[in-house]
């Protein structure tokens, strides 16, 4: 739960910083090519990656509330089966 809030700092101050770049029009200096896009990019993909472990989280939580330790399901699937 701490590095899922952690790294939702990190995707905010990266969309944060993209669209600094954007509306300062910060450009490459060698090939002058817009930075922002690039970072937008860098952005979405913090973002999504924030989503998926908020799922994870949310999934595993919500398991180890309501599946007993002794319950069939636990037996069945064996120590740690589809944890990441």
């Amino acid at each position: 739960v701490v590095c899922t809030g952690v790294f939702g700092l990190i995707a905010w101050q990266g969309w944060l910083y993209t669209v600094e770049m954007d509306q300062t029009n910060r450009r490459l200096s060698q090939i002058d090519v817009p930075v922002a896009p690039f970072w937008a990019y860098v952005s979405a993909c913090l973002l999504l990656n924030l989503l998926i472990q908020v799922f994870h989280v949310v999934r595993h939580a919500t398991r180890a509330i309501t599946v007993s330790p002794q319950s069939d399901e636990t037996l069945d699937a064996g120590a740690g089966a589809g944890m990441l």
